[in-house]
């Protein structure tokens, strides 16, 4: 996506030194540790594909934003057809909460599970 100019190759980094050093792969020559580019083509194109062929022409990402807050969340993997829920909500104020409702069978239904913490 770099080289396709689909991302900012100067974003700030933990290393600091922006995005191309992330498409490099490490190995080891005669001489030692070194660098070289990463594979062009995926290993396996169920799960990584090149920006000519990608899983969802915008992405696969999409924002949501309603009444109950906002996300980002990944769809490509999801077929459309599966894309939209309607179903009542239930708000929960922690993780182990929406595991005790789910552990007490409070979740066997159509339900859009919300963690607000």
């Amino acid at each position: 996506m770099l080289s396709a100019g689909l991302m900012h190759g100067d974003a700030r980094t933990v290393s600091g030194e922006g995005l191309k050093p992330y498409t490099q792969e490490p190995w080891l020559s005669p001489a030692g540790l070194a660098w070289r580019d990463s594979p062009a083509n995926s290993g396996d194109r169920e799960v990584l594909r090149r920006v000519s062929d990608p899983f969802s022409a915008d992405g696969g990402l999409k924002r949501l934003r309603g009444n109950l807050g906002r996300s980002v969340i990944k769809v490509s993997a999801v077929k459309p057809e599966h894309r939209v829920i309607e179903a009542p909500a239930r708000v929960f104020d922690s993780q182990e909460a929406v595991l005790q409702a789910f552990q007490a069978g409070e979740l066997a239904r159509d339900v859009v599970v919300v963690v607000r913490f």
